[in-house]
């Protein structure tokens, strides 16, 4: 690639261009990089001791946005990791105290291309990332065996994207249809990762910064 910057015209250059660069012959077009990280077989954990205030994230493996899938990432999202009215910040931060923060993102580090659905928590003052970590986890299980509630569709919590499908058809006089559109988030979500059995979950990525070495391994996901 030539790149030329100044007063100069298109019609005056060109020609110039062609008479000292026309005669070489083209290179071969450089292979394209790979964009998918192979399969995981297992767990990764990363444990990032440092002086800062501990933070806790987890991650699991999930479909691209063009993935039919995508609309039940985005409703899992909203159900448990969006607002104040959110399950994980209803749990973790007001009831048990024992995150100051607690929410999802859904396509992590972007959602081009197949990456993570992440967990996160910050632990409140005399809390632990381990203590975080379970509370986290077992709002994962619980979107199973609980799958969004009527009011949930109703207070217009998932309200976004995620569940578009289900609002049109509760909007049309289906509340059937939209109460299978919160059931298929529990199916779909044990079949792509957070909401399987602990013995069957996805290879997940467990991360977490900690001013002091945890029991268990705790830091950002990393891809």
């Amino acid at each position: 690639m030539i790149a030329i910057v100044g007063d100069v015209k298109a019609k005056e250059i060109i020609p110039v261009l062609d008479r000292y660069f026309g005669r070489l012959p083209p290179g071969q077009t450089p292979a394209r990089c790979g964009r998918l990280e192979p399969k995981a077989i297992a767990e990764k954990q990363v444990l990032k001791p440092d002086k800062a205030q501990p933070v806790y994230l987890e991650g699991y493996h999930r479909a691209a946005v063009t993935s039919p899938d995508d609309a039940t990432y985005q409703a899992i999202a909203e159900v448990l990791g969006t607002g104040r009215t959110s399950r994980l910040y209803g749990s973790l931060v007001r009831d048990q105290k024992v995150a100051v923060q607690a929410s999802v993102f859904p396509s992590f580090p972007g959602g081009k291309y197949p990456g993570l659905m992440v967990f996160f928590g910050i632990p409140a003052p005399g809390r632990t990332n381990e203590e975080v970590q379970a509370a986290i986890r077992a709002e994962i299980d619980k979107i199973r065996s609980q799958p969004v509630t009527d009011e949930e569709l109703d207070d217009g919590q998932v309200a976004g994207q995620g569940f578009a499908g289900a609002r049109t058809a509760e909007q049309h006089g289906d509340r059937a249809a939209a109460r299978r559109g919160s059931d298929d988030l529990a199916a779909t979500g044990a079949r792509s990762s957070p909401a399987s059995p602990r013995s069957t979950r996805s290879p997940r990525t467990t991360s977490s910064a900690s001013p002091r070495r945890p029991s268990c391994p705790t830091t950002g996901p990393s891809r």
